[in-house]
């Protein structure tokens, strides 16, 4: 018979929740702005509305997460929540992320805290998300109200989720998502500011918990090409990827998912004679 399946010690069995698909009602957010206005683009039939319902019953979820047996919750916080205008931050939502990680600690789970998932608050995507030259700035100063606040309760501080996704559909509509631009001189501006956005971060959160490492969580495709198609597989792959996965050689950790296979092939050609 084959050896049982055995984790090391220190296994981190965990789950992981975006916060604008489970908190509900995240009305500063300009994903929100997107689903319910009067001319909606979003691919969806409804808006998120309450959600879940998660930023009500957060605790009782965590609850529920121990009790299935895993040691690690990884949730992100709201910024459009924490600066619903610009330069206003709201104890109130602060303290309530602090309350999250503080019920993760309690039950013996270990929270691992995204700090963008996507949304941003409506002010910045109305002054151009992330082309605007202010933006590793605004991320820097939401940043560090967060972690005055949090300081080492969590292990692990994930400043942007999945980069290459976000950036992509945003700015070359492979899937549209705000704020709906198709231009590669625009991608490219909003491609650099994210970088610069996630370094100030980083060295925010090194600043204010020593210890705690900083990193990016990346979406990568496994790709594969005919010879024809790798010079096509190289270009697709540096813009949706290899700009943002070179970010991380300063990085504390690397988180990675691999969810599909990409074909990236020429097409056949024929000669008649």
């Amino acid at each position: 018979m084959p050896d049982p399946l055995t984790f090391p010690d220190g296994f981190h069995w965990c789950a992981a929740t975006a916060v604008h698909q489970v908190e509900g009602n995240n009305t500063t957010s300009g994903w929100w702005e997107w689903e319910t206005g009067p001319n909606p683009k979003a691919p969806m039939a409804d808006p998120s509305g309450a959600a879940c319902d998660h930023f009500h019953r957060c605790k009782d979820d965590i609850v529920l997460l121990a009790e299935l047996g895993l040691n690690t919750y990884r949730f992100s916080v709201e910024r459009a929540r924490v600066e619903p205008r610009e330069g206003e931050f709201d104890r109130e939502a602060l303290r309530h992320y602090l309350g999250m990680a503080d019920s993760c600690l309690e039950h013996g789970v270990t929270p691992v805290i995204t700090l963008q998932h996507f949304t941003l608050p409506a002010w910045v995507t109305r002054a151009g998300a992330w082309t605007n030259p202010g933006l590793p700035s605004w991320f820097a100063r939401c940043t560090r109200h967060v972690m005055e606040h949090l300081r080492t309760r969590a292990p692990c501080i994930c400043t942007i989720n999945e980069p290459g996704n976000m950036i992509t559909r945003g700015y070359l509509g492979t899937f549209p998502t705000p704020p709906f631009v198709r231009n590669l001189d625009a991608f490219g501006a909003a491609a650099a500011g994210l970088n610069s956005a996630h370094r100030s971060a980083r060295e925010v959160v090194r600043e204010l918990a020593p210890g705690v490492k900083a990193g990016m969580a990346h979406a990568l495709q496994d790709w594969h090409a005919d010879p024809g198609g790798s010079p096509v597989l190289h270009w697709a792959r540096e813009l949706h990827e290899d700009r943002f996965f070179a970010e991380t050689a300063e990085d504390d950790f690397l988180g990675v998912q691999t969810c599909t296979r990409l074909d990236v092939n020429a097409p056949p050609a024929s000669w008649g004679t």
